[in-house]
């Protein structure tokens, strides 16, 4: 831009610069009952107000860019602002699946879940829903031996990951 007053004259460069927004990720794997902090990593301007929403809140909510995974499934996060009448957005599609093999729901498959799971085998202990369905590593609809096998393979680095988990 020039700026002409009489005889004199001078130019200033103008960036214009168009409103965005942007999140650290566009997809996502969240384990059920956890929760993930989805941030923006870019936001333009910086002082408006974002709102999240998920598409599926059976499957996962959304406050403030935390994600608390309910149920299996996927669900569409959307944070979005609103500058000068026009809506700016951006997703972050969230796939909730159980961790198989996670029997004491610490995030982990170690030796703590194999040895509930031979507890489990041999009676001395019982499970909850969930416990059975991630002690069910080969999702044979039950959990025996064959589960014990496959938790004793994972954990010696045979496979890095249950078959069923990339279902």
């Amino acid at each position: 831009v020039t700026i002409t007053y009489g005889d004199k004259s001078d130019t200033f460069t103008v960036n214009v610069t168009k409103p965005s927004i942007t999140l650290s990720d566009s997809e996502k794997v969240v384990i059920l009952d956890k929760t993930y902090q989805i941030n923006i990593t870019e936001l333009i301007p910086d002082d408006v107000t974002v709102s999240w929403e998920s598409d599926d809140e059976d499957v996962a909510t959304v406050v403030n860019g935390l994600v608390t995974a309910k149920a299996e499934g996927e669900a569409t996060i959307t944070a979005s602002f609103t500058y000068n009448g026009t809506t700016y957005s951006a997703e972050c599609v969230v796939t909730v699946k159980m961790l198989l093999g996670d029997i004491n729901d610490d995030g982990l498959v170690n030796t703590t879940d194999l040895a509930q799971l031979k507890l489990y085998l041999v009676g001395a202990t019982t499970f909850t829903d969930k416990q059975l369905a991630v002690a069910d590593v080969s999702q044979s609809d039950g959990v025996n031996t064959t589960d014990l096998a496959l938790m004793k393979l994972y954990l010696a680095g045979v496979f890095n990951d249950f078959e069923a988990n990339n279902k």
